[in-house]
């Protein structure tokens, strides 16, 4: 009875040791394969080279990936940031972007309905080029945060070279 206590012991013991080493090459990784992937299971074929549409597709944007951007004019000045966006569900679109500016940590500062259109994406795809001077924005009256208005600014629009629909 005490040999077969023994044995049992012992192969427990084997098969914990083998267990182990398994997870940890699991864990690791093993050449060839992905982790997860015992090496006794054919790893799946990867693909040596992306295709040309994967390469040149660009990556599909959220809304939030946009909401807290830099816009700076053309100058390189800052007019602020994207606080929000407005979007018309009827039409499908962006009506504008909520322009944030002189605000700090949140406090203070104005609001702009800039015309979506009128704002231009930078090849780095989070900074937004718009096409005013710093005094027509300090000039300009803004909105109120519990007031939101339904179209864009068309003095803004007008000076950033945009018409509003």
């Amino acid at each position: 009875m005490k040999r077969t206590s023994n044995l049992i012991a012992a192969l427990s013991i084997v098969g914990l040791l083998f267990a182990a080493i398994s997870f940890a090459q699991q864990r690791e990784g093993t050449p060839g394969g992905s982790p997860g992937v015992s090496p006794s299971q054919p790893s799946a074929p990867t693909p040596a080279v992306e295709s040309k549409e994967s390469q040149d597709a660009p990556a599909i944007p959220k809304a939030s990936t946009f909401i807290g951007s830099p816009v700076e004019n053309q100058q390189g000045e800052s007019l602020g940031t994207i606080g929000d966006l407005v979007i018309d569900p009827g039409a499908g679109r962006i009506t504008y972007a909520a322009l944030s500016y002189g605000s700090v940590l949140g406090l203070g500062g104005k609001l702009f309905a800039v015309s979506w259109e009128a704002l231009q994406l930078q090849p780095d795809g989070k900074t937004f080029v718009l096409n005013i001077s710093k005094e027509t924005l300090e000039n300009s009256p803004g909105f109120d945060k519990d007031n939101w208005p339904q179209q864009p600014d068309p003095m803004l629009s007008a000076a950033a070279g945009q018409t509003t629909k």
